[in-house]
């Protein structure tokens, strides 16, 4: 149950209530929350909608349990929760129905949840990250540390090598390279090297490689690791402090 901040009352979907009230309205989300969703948004996020008029919601599928469930503490009753999504044998089934691959086993997936938030109309500024018919960052993305940090724990490889840097892909702006480099600059961040990578199948990918000493620096600036992602990190930054 939530309660609403404008009548008292507890209901069991504070969306359905705001949605269908004459006298309250949609709270509004917290800074920290939307630089969730733009963090989570660049990863493995996703905004849909139920029906063409209803208000939009952020949908993330991942095998990590644990982000999933600090998700749903962080959206609070903006949440709709953390649910079984699919098994690590209908996984395994599906990547080789649609040929992702073709001998796909059982053993080499793992089960996989979901997490939504609530429909809002807050959420309405994200659609032009789909204008282009796929998912492309806009231009004007800051990277604050928590931005940073859900894209990384998302889309990014920590080298536990001798190297120990950070890669991040970024497969849906392989066209967009000044775009990306960009961003970091804006935000006082190391620059990292653009990396085009083609497959054998022709499929060409990007990624983002940042030096050792950069990314050590990246770190630093993201703070402490979310739950699920501490192997991204290296030991030394697992218990400091943001």
């Amino acid at each position: 149950m939530s309660k609403c901040s404008q009548c008292s009352k507890e209901f069991e979907s504070i969306g359905k209530h705001w949605s269908q009230s004459v006298d309250c309205d949609y709270e509004n989300l917290s800074e920290k929350q939307l630089d969730v969703v733009t963090g989570v948004l660049m990863g493995d996020g996703t905004i849909a909608k139920q029906k063409r008029h209803y208000n939009p919601y952020l949908q993330v599928i991942m095998i990590k349990q644990e982000y999933l469930n600090y998700l749903y503490k962080i959206f609070g009753k903006f949440s709709n929760g953390v649910k079984f999504w699919k098994s690590a044998k209908e996984a395994a089934e599906e990547a080789s129905k649609t040929g992702f691959s073709e001998n796909a086993q059982e053993i080499n997936y793992e089960d996989q949840y979901i997490f939504r938030t609530i429909s809002h109309p807050e959420l309405e500024r994200f659609n032009e990250w789909y204008s282009s018919g796929e998912k492309t960052f806009p231009k004007n993305i800051k990277l604050t540390p928590t931005v940073l940090k859900h894209w990384y724990c998302c889309d990014g490889y920590f080298d536990n090598s001798s190297n120990q840097r950070i890669t991040i892909s970024v497969a849906n702006e392989v066209e967009n390279k000044d775009k990306l480099l960009k961003m970091f600059r804006e935000s006082g961040l190391p620059s990292p090297k653009f990396r085009k990578c083609r497959r054998k199948d022709g499929y060409v990918g990007c990624r983002l490689e940042f030096l050792k000493s950069d990314s050590l620096k990246i770190w630093e600036y993201m703070g402490d690791p979310l739950p699920g992602f501490e192997y991204k990190w290296p030991g030394r930054f697992i218990n400091t402090k943001e």
